[in-house]
């Protein structure tokens, strides 16, 4: 039985990670052409806007995209449930009626707040109501989850990510249109894609809007708000520190880092999708919890570490075969940012206990405790070792809150880990990383990749015999 369970969990993680890996795919097609039309500091200003969205997202939704799924597993009714979705529709819409004339007077200040020169409040306008539009698609997007309808949400998230290349390659390589153009494609691409959302998917969810059930949506999302806004400190607030004290040029060079690094997110966000409802499927199932969690884990660790190894290892052949010249010089921080998103798994798998518990806010003070750490980490080692430090100080925000989550998640959900295993994975991987990346350097590409693909089936080779010792 627990093994059909690791299949089934499997299986649905590589089903959403081949869609992260085609969206993604999607994206790195136009990188060459918006690299040779955009500067640096461009990017620098369209990360600095992706920034300050960001930490609207809360303020649109909140929270209710966690709350939507508490309560739509606690449902027993048939349409019931189907009404929930449209009365979580029906709250978004009414918050983004709200905020979006108020934050219309508000961009000027918004503006002002994050760029020293120049007037970008139009495209912050924008991109915040890219952002309300996307806000109205999250209904959907869940019940598709929740259905487990994989292929049709895989189909909507591929549909997404190539109409924004195709827009974002008309707008700023066809038309000329400089950041604008990036703005504008997100927007018309999102519109789009409600409008298809609105034809298709909500034809098959009865209408009904629920409304004794507003206030619960609300009240057990909102404090998932806090954990929000602390991963937005985490993500994203290495950028204005790295403006602050480096530059928008520096900025630039750090998003497009980050822009490759964040191809891990594909294995983290895939793992994270279906591992949501496969951990709370366990919540009166403990004692299975205890005997299957820790072997995840471990299966988890090892393949995270084969993928760094090549992270480290492939980067710099990848960015200065993908992009300008002119961002040559980050390859060094991809490994860093994408070790760091894939440990984000390592923290999600030790938080099933406080889930089933329903202390949320535990989850939130983690995550906050990780973000002020970030903020400092960030604020010494950019004065130190510049752009590097901010990928660093990523690095350890992750591995802290996967340290503070497991410490936590123990007082409510206790198994025991077999350390000799996770130590012996992690102390190999780390001497795989160091010679991967010396590797990458110090010779040409063809000997490098071949070098480093050997190095990755040597670690697979040891991986497996470590695991092999869990059935014995």
């Amino acid at each position: 039985m627990l093994d059909k369970q690791l299949v089934n969990l499997s299986k649905d993680t590589i089903v959403y990670g081949l869609s992260g890996a085609i969206q993604k795919s999607i994206s790195f097609l136009i990188l060459p052409f918006l690299t040779s039309k955009l500067a640096p500091k461009d990017f620098g200003i369209f990360a600095l806007i992706t920034l300050a969205v960001s930490f609207l997202v809360g303020l649109f939704n909140l929270g209710t995209s966690n709350s939507l799924y508490i309560m739509y597993h606690k449902e027993s009714d048939l349409l019931a449930k189907e009404h929930l979705i449209w009365t979580n529709f029906f709250l978004n819409l009414m918050v983004a009626l709200l905020l979006l004339p108020i934050l219309f007077f508000l961009t000027a200040l918004l503006n002002d707040i994050l760029f020293s020169t120049g007037d970008y409040s139009e495209l912050l306008f924008l991109a915040i109501t890219t952002l309300a539009i996307w806000t109205l698609c999250e209904p959907f997007m869940s019940y598709l989850r929740l259905e487990n309808r994989v292929y049709t949400y895989v189909f909507f998230m591929i549909f997404t990510s190539s109409l924004i290349a195709f827009f974002s390659f008309y707008f700023v390589v066809v038309m000329n249109l400089g950041v604008e153009g990036l703005i504008f494609a997100g927007l018309i691409s999102k519109s789009l894609v409600l409008l298809l959302m609105l034809l298709v998917v909500s034809r098959k969810i009865k209408f009904g809007v629920l409304f004794l059930k507003l206030k619960s949506l609300v009240k057990i999302g909102i404090p998932s708000i806090f954990g929000l806004f602390a991963f937005i400190c985490i993500d994203y607030s290495d950028r204005k520190i790295i403006d602050i004290f480096l530059g928008l040029d520096l900025v630039g060079l750090y998003s497009m880092a980050y822009s490759f690094g964040s191809v891990a997110l594909l294995i983290t966000s895939a793992f994270s999708i279906a591992w949501s409802p496969f951990f709370i499927s366990f919540v009166n199932k403990v004692e299975e919890a205890k005997i299957i969690f820790p072997k995840i884990l471990y299966y988890y660790l090892s393949l995270i570490c084969m993928i760094s190894i090549l992270f480290f290892g492939l980067s710099k052949d990848l960015m200065e075969f993908l992009t300008d010249p002119r961002f040559h010089t980050s390859s060094q921080l991809i490994g860093f940012i994408a070790l760091a998103y894939l440990i984000k798994g390592i923290y999600l798998i030790f938080l099933p206990g406080i889930y089933f518990k329903e202390k949320l806010y535990l989850v939130s003070i983690i995550e906050w405790i990780a973000a002020f750490v970030n903020i400092a980490f960030t604020i010494y080692l950019v004065q130190k070792i510049g752009i590097l430090g901010a990928a660093i100080s990523t690095l350890v925000t992750y591995l802290l809150l996967a340290i503070l989550a497991y410490l936590v998640g123990q007082k409510y959900l206790t198994y025991q880990l077999n350390w000799k295993i996770v130590l012996s994975i992690i102390l190999v991987a780390t001497l795989a990383f160091y010679i991967s990346n010396y590797i990458s350097f110090n010779y040409t590409r063809l000997i490098s990749w071949t070098l480093i693909l050997f190095l990755v089936l040597l670690f697979l080779l040891y991986s497996k015999l470590i695991l092999n010792t869990l059935d014995d």
